[in-house]
């Protein structure tokens, strides 16, 4: 049985091992193409400002190079979002372990540094003396349940929590998870805008 388990556990280290490897070449790959998409926005810009001068306005391929490029903000967050989320370091995993990693975003799809991502039961509190994780730059965080952590939340529905300095809880996630041992979770969470709005206007 121990050598069963020995062997698992070595087979899974060669796995994060290749995982970790393909990762790395995916975000290089993903980085090169997000600089040809800036490239080619810039090329449209520059071919949208042409079309402008010499048709005026509301040329109908003035039109159309409006719509896609204003379509490359929202592409170019996603290649970042895509390249950030591989580039998160997961430490060695053990069997006997349950993991949730990911990384916190703002509305607008900006990592968010020093915030702390909690588990809870009731959505208001972290669960006391369970794992927590502080985000860095690029907003990751990773909480890992030891085997005894793991037995003791087993029937448990957590939540992920997001807290600011102030211990503000800034959002709960509407999703729910059981820890069970030999499971990583990969999770995003979003954090709602704050901002207030102005009021309608007649």
């Amino acid at each position: 049985m121990a050598t069963n388990q020995t062997n698992n556990q070595v087979n899974i280290d060669q796995i994060g091992t290749s995982v970790s490897t393909m990762d790395a070449n995916r975000a290089a790959e993903l980085g090169n193409s997000q600089k040809m998409q800036t490239v080619l926005n810039n090329a449209l810009v520059k071919e949208q400002a042409r079309l402008t001068a010499k048709y005026g306005q509301n040329d109908p391929r003035v039109q159309s190079l409006a719509t896609r490029i204003s379509y490359n903000p929202n592409i170019n967050t996603v290649y970042s979002q895509e390249i950030n989320r591989l580039k998160v370091f997961s430490p060695a995993f053990d069997l006997t372990t349950w993991r949730i990693t990911g990384c916190v975003y703002d509305s607008t799809g900006n990592p968010l540094n020093n915030v702390t991502v909690f588990l809870t039961t009731n959505g208001t509190s972290a669960l006391e003396g369970v794992p927590y994780s502080c985000t860095g730059t690029n907003g990751a965080y990773t909480i890992t349940l030891t085997s005894d952590f793991v037995a003791k939340l087993a029937n448990a529905n957590l939540q992920l929590g997001v807290s600011d300095s102030n211990k503000k809880v800034l959002a709960v996630s509407k999703d729910t998870f059981v820890p069970a041992a030999g499971i990583i979770i990969n999770y995003f969470i979003y954090i709602p805008s704050t901002q207030c709005a102005t009021p309608p206007v007649p």
